[in-house]
């Protein structure tokens, strides 16, 4: 018997203490939402007393407080007040030091008031390179908020190659709402910027159009400029030095423009592992034959002739389903 008393005792308190969280997360969307209104309509007054009084309800859930904190400091960027919002960031970080997207969120705040050198300490705290992310970007190293802000902050100091790369691991930090995403930074005016970069019209088509022929060319290109690299490499015609240096932005070039095309993903991953072993042949001076890399190089490209023939394939049935209705 008292075994059974335990157990409802265990159940009943799982039962209360999932009441008290969906209580809170409740309590929580609406603060939010008066916050982010109140942050529109530039009454930063009353959104601060709103805030100071949601610090008392989530005593013991401080997260919550610090999300709130985010969105009214995020109230002062979107309205250009960029000095009272930075002082008062400034005293939020004091009190939670621990949230990369607070931080982030600050680094903004500083390159829009001319201490671009401070924001650039923060943001090397975090992987400036391609080679440190995951092979899915969608495991980036950092949270999906926390990305945004840093690939914002890149943008803003014009270092397109790390803002795309984190950009690209926002957009690929969910499986669903990828065009929502899109068009959330689109209307950004932090990455006006990246409108005209290469590889942020090549996501703009795969999102709106799903552009394959145009992502297959940019694989084919890329793929092309690392064989050759290593060709250089191997006829003594580049230090090893200058080739790992191209090898590392073609990858980041490859790595940065991630497809939604399942086939084309697979094709992607192929190039990435063929790029890394080139790096560590020409980096760690191993022995191999250009004989081996010439095998996967035309590996690759049989896999690309097949995607492109499944696609138009794929493209044929529509209109041949149409002529046999006719």
């Amino acid at each position: 018997m008292k075994r059974y008393y335990h157990i409802f005792c265990l159940v009943l308190s799982c039962l209360v203490l999932n009441s008290q969280i969906l209580k809170a997360e409740k309590s929580f969307e609406q603060y939010k939402t008066k916050i982010i209104n109140l942050s529109k309509a530039e009454n930063f007054e009353r959104a601060k007393a709103l805030l100071k009084k949601s610090q008392e309800v989530f005593s013991e859930r401080l997260e919550y407080h610090a999300a709130l904190c985010y969105y009214l400091a995020s109230g002062y960027y979107e309205n250009g007040r960029l000095n009272e919002g930075k002082m008062f960031l400034e005293k939020v970080l004091q009190e939670y030091s621990s949230y990369n997207w607070l931080f982030t969120l600050y680094s903004k705040f500083l390159i829009k008031t001319g201490e671009s050198d401070k924001a650039l300490a923060i943001l090397k705290r975090y992987p400036d390179d391609a080679n440190s992310f995951p092979e899915d970007l969608k495991r980036s190293p950092v949270d999906s908020l926390t990305g945004y802000n840093i690939a914002a902050s890149y943008a803003l100091l014009k270092k397109n190659d790390l803002a795309i790369l984190y950009l690209s691991a926002f957009w690929l930090s969910q499986e669903t709402d990828l065009e929502k995403r899109f068009e959330t930074a689109h209307n950004d005016p932090d990455f006006k910027t990246l409108h005209n970069d290469q590889r942020y019209v090549l996501f703009q088509n795969m999102i709106r159009a799903q552009d394959f022929d145009e992502v297959v060319e940019i694989f084919i290109k890329e793929l092309k400029f690392a064989h050759e690299s290593i060709k250089q490499f191997f006829n003594n015609e580049k230090s090893a030095q200058e080739t790992v240096k191209r090898l590392r932005k073609i990858r980041g070039n490859i790595y940065s423009t991630r497809t939604v095309a399942p086939i084309l993903t697979e094709i992607q991953n192929q190039e990435i592992d063929y790029i890394d072993a080139l790096m560590e042949v020409v980096s760690e001076q191993k022995e191999k034959s250009f004989t081996d890399f010439e095998k996967t190089y035309n590996s690759i490209l049989n896999s690309i002739e097949y995607a492109i023939a499944s696609q138009t394939t794929h493209r044929q049935k529509p209109a041949e389903s149409a002529e046999s209705e006719a």
